[in-house]
């Protein structure tokens, strides 16, 4: 399942548009678990939102950059980041909330990816509201007030190897 995400250029600076998705990207559980869905193929765009704890998996950031303003981009990056509250334990995790830098290269239609990589082990088994966003650093390392922000929705960490009973 891919979120995607649209900002109308009445949102953003000199008729500015940004189009993309945010998706979960799952891979092969690291024990060897026949029942851990591997969404990683990239014709493949559909997670079941079921992560087991011995399996990477990844925020992928996928998006363009249209518009007369494109080019005054050129020379900044955007900063992409990924949140995760556990629902009823705790807000925020730093641990877990990985950040990448992408280069905008100021090209009208400019297409962009950045993967954000959780490595198994890292989530202890629970439900997780997941986030995500992107925001413009200008070439002197400032933000800049173009942002996005995208509710990707809730993923469920289990271990087949634990019991509830």
């Amino acid at each position: 399942m891919a979120n995607n995400i649209e900002i109308s250029s009445n949102t953003l600076p000199f008729g500015l548009q940004l189009t993309g998705t945010f998706k979960i990207v799952e891979g092969t559980s690291t024990a060897g678990s026949e029942n851990v869905l591997d969404t990683s193929d990239p014709n493949d765009t559909k997670s079941n939102f079921l992560i087991q704890k011995d399996q990477d998996f990844t925020i992928r950031c996928d998006w363009n950059v249209y518009g007369e303003f494109a080019p005054f981009l050129s020379g900044g990056s955007w900063r992409c980041q990924s949140y995760f509250d556990q629902i009823g334990k705790g807000e925020f995790i730093p641990q877990i909330n990985p950040v990448a830098p992408v280069i905008d290269q100021g090209i009208d239609g400019g297409h962009y990816q950045q993967d954000l990589t959780i490595p198994h082990g890292t989530m202890e088994p629970g439900t997780y509201r997941v986030a995500a966003s992107m925001q413009y650093i200008d070439s002197d390392g400032k933000p800049a007030p173009i942002t996005v922000f995208e509710d990707i929705g809730f993923v469920n960490v289990y271990d087949e190897n634990s019991s509830f009973i």
